[in-house]
């Protein structure tokens, strides 16, 4: 989400995501009664990015336009490990492990587009930052297309951290592409 007033703008990029999995197995062992074994592990992962930032347009011709950015970005983390062991009807091992944090990052950096004709231009976006992290950045590119209404982006994004050694992972790095649109008003 972004809004712009002559050459100063204010945006924001939200990003939320809740992976997971488990697997279970099952052990039927010998004797008369048919003692089995149920075990079951799970793992999962939320996490919220934030990005806040504003910009300043430094360039704005026919061939493209460049704004510096500088702002913060949030980031937080859950991860949970559960393991589960059943012998027959009886709850042997039922523990889950639970840790979370959060970081506040500065970052700076540029984004824009460069044309390429008319309709068909590339977008680009490039920060870097610290802070609670010992390092964030983030790059994205792609290609965007130039309707009446609006436009739509193809583009490829990666964001990178890397944390303190107190946090719960040592470094993440979120990559894909991503398929958008924009509305002008």
């Amino acid at each position: 989400l972004e809004g712009r007033n002559g050459k100063w703008s204010l945006f924001t990029d939200l990003v939320y995501m809740n992976v997971g999995g488990s697997q279970s197995a099952t052990v039927v062992g010998d004797g008369p009664f048919g003692l089995y074994r149920d075990r079951k592990v799970s793992i999962g992962l939320k996490s919220w990015i934030i990005t806040l930032a504003g910009g300043y347009n430094y360039i704005d011709t026919e061939k493209g336009r460049l704004d510096i950015i500088a702002g913060t970005r949030y980031f937080y983390l859950k991860e949970e490990l559960g393991l589960k062991v059943d012998v027959g009807p009886v709850k042997i091992f039922d523990r889950s492990v639970t840790v979370s944090d959060h970081v506040w990052d500065a970052i700076i950096g540029v984004k824009g587009h460069v044309n390429l004709d008319a309709n068909w231009y590339i977008p680009y976006y490039f920060d870097i930052g610290a802070g609670g992290s010992d390092l964030t950045l983030q790059a994205m590119a792609g290609v965007g297309y130039k309707f009446d209404w609006g436009d739509v982006l193809l583009t490829y994004r990666h964001l990178h951290y890397d944390y303190k050694s107190d946090f719960p992972n040592t470094d993440m790095d979120v990559s894909g592409p991503l398929l958008g649109a924009v509305f002008r008003f």
